[in-house]
């Protein structure tokens, strides 16, 4: 088993001011109540769920001070170049059905594989193409079969391994995409469709990827005996990068495109929040902390966090030592969710009379 390098350098404390940071709600739509947004891209699309007082939710897309509706359903990803994923459940009498529709330049399009059964997306390219997930009957919830849709044109991919429950975790704009068999196998499979195995450490099973860049690197989980350990892997192999509890973020901004890697590993019995660069173990935690831990990366090492004190749930961005926090809604939680690489921060906040509330963080790139 190949060990990370782990220094546990503590990240320096800065005396400087803090770049600022401003924050503004995510309006619903007029007739709507609430909204839950966990996507952005770079162009500072962000793509998210408006809900009525009933019925079902829809998606919708804010830019520029512009709302667009999407039609029904949750949005659940959006790429580079604008392409929403929206995740419609249609499912009833026992059905247990599930749409997929992708959104670009006006227009939505159901991407489903054949059938009437439950599919699942959660990623899609700059480029449109999106692996997804889905089961073979309408009466069954055994997701077993992996899609791709590629150049407007969907085929089924042979996996290595076969199982109840497949799930496709993320995809890259070169067309590669990683996945795994529950409690069986992780794997990875090229632009042409062919899909292999990831490696395991001795000792390690359930390997889970999480994340995927544009130089193939991939990061995820296992179990060992000691608990949720972090993976990475490469084209040269697999690497633990934490020998006990650990784990990167859950999302695919656990990894950039320079290979750093951010999560969460436990040191003294303390969840600390981790960012794994050049082989070592970057502790982000600061003194006074109940725990912490590291939600997303951008290009720009940027590491958007969040942290336990005094009861009270912090967010904040941490770039070249220093700790920028993230206003709330006056409420005692705010939870980030997505960075991009001009310095805009989605997730979700508390206001002071204890709603949730979708928001808009901005900092300074620095």
């Amino acid at each position: 088993m190949q060990l990370a390098l782990v220094l546990a350098a503590t990240a320096a404390l800065t005396t400087s001011p803090a770049a600022p940071a401003t924050v503004t709600e995510i309006l619903p739509p007029a007739g709507y109540r609430s909204v839950s947004a966990y996507a952005l891209n770079d162009a500072g699309q962000i793509a998210g769920t408006a809900y009525p007082e009933s019925g079902p939710g829809r998606a919708h897309l804010w830019h520029g001070g512009a709302v667009t509706a999407l039609g029904v359903g949750a949005a659940v990803a959006i790429g580079r170049n604008g392409h929403v994923i929206i995740s419609e459940f249609t499912g009833t009498n026992g059905r247990v059905t599930q749409k997929v529709f992708l959104y670009h330049d006006g227009v939505r399009r159901d991407i489903s594989p054949p059938g009437e059964g439950y599919a699942g997306a959660g990623t899609v390219s700059g480029n449109g193409t999106v692996p997804m997930s889905y089961s073979d009957s309408a009466y069954s919830g055994n997701v077993n079969r992996v899609g791709v849709r590629r150049g407007g044109r969907f085929a089924e991919v042979t996996i290595p391994d076969f199982g109840p429950q497949v799930g496709v975790r993320a995809v890259n704009d070169g067309g590669e995409f990683v996945g795994s068999t529950y409690r069986t196998s992780a794997f990875r499979c090229d632009a042409e469709d062919v899909c292999t195995r990831l490696p395991v450490p001795p000792g390690v099973t359930d390997p889970t990827p999480n994340a995927l860049n544009e130089s193939g690197v991939v990061v995820g989980y296992g179990f060992t005996a000691a608990g949720q350990v972090p993976l990475r892997w490469d084209h040269a192999g697999v690497t633990v990068l934490h020998d006990g509890p650990g784990a990167p973020a859950g999302r695919e901004q656990a990894v950039n495109e320079r290979g750093d890697v951010v999560g969460w590993r436990q040191v003294d019995g303390v969840r600390r929040a981790t960012l794994w660069r050049d082989g070592a173990a970057v502790d982000l935690g600061r003194p006074g902390e109940e725990y912490s831990e590291t939600i997303a990366v951008n290009d720009l090492g940027q590491v958007v966090g969040r942290s336990r004190v005094d009861g009270r749930e912090v967010a904040w961005v941490w770039h070249r030592g220093r700790y920028t926090v993230l206003p709330s809604l006056g409420g005692a939680w705010t939870s980030p969710m997505v960075i991009n690489n001009t310095g805009t921060v989605v997730g979700t906040a508390v206001d002071a009379e204890g709603r949730n509330r979708a928001v808009r963080w901005t900092i300074r790139t620095w």
